[in-house]
This record gives C-alpha cells, structure tokens and sequence, in this order.
C-alpha cells in the first residue's frame, strides 16, 4: 500500500501544521496546532474554523 502526504502551505505556519494523507482507501487531512497562551485565542479559533472550511466533508484531525 502506497501513502501520500502533501503539506497544505496555505494554512500552515510556524504554529500550524496541516497536510493531506492519501492512500488507494483513504484520504484524510491533519492539523498540529500550536496555541500559544500569550495569544489572543481568537486567532487560534480564526484558524481552526480555515482549516475546517478547506477540509469540509473530508475527514479531519486536529491535534492541538
């Protein structure tokens, strides 16, 4: 079985990663999110609800 993984530069940062996992059965996307406690926590929302508008009716986890 052959698995592909993409970066999404559009919606990675220096506290974001996200990519694209395909294989023949599946394809999924992944977030790795940093939050930082200095940070107004709106900014980390804003960039959840992207990643999920991009992602819509694909699978998704986010791991912050």
């Amino acid at each position: 079985m052959t698995l592909d993984v993409r970066l999404i530069t559009q919606l990675s940062n220096e506290d974001c990663v996200v990519v694209e996992v395909r294989s023949e059965a599946v394809q999924f996307y992944s977030a790795g999110m940093y939050f930082d406690v200095r940070r107004d926590i709106e900014e980390d929302t804003r960039q959840v609800v992207k990643i999920m508008n991009y992602t819509k009716g694909k699978g998704l986890i986010i791991a912050a």
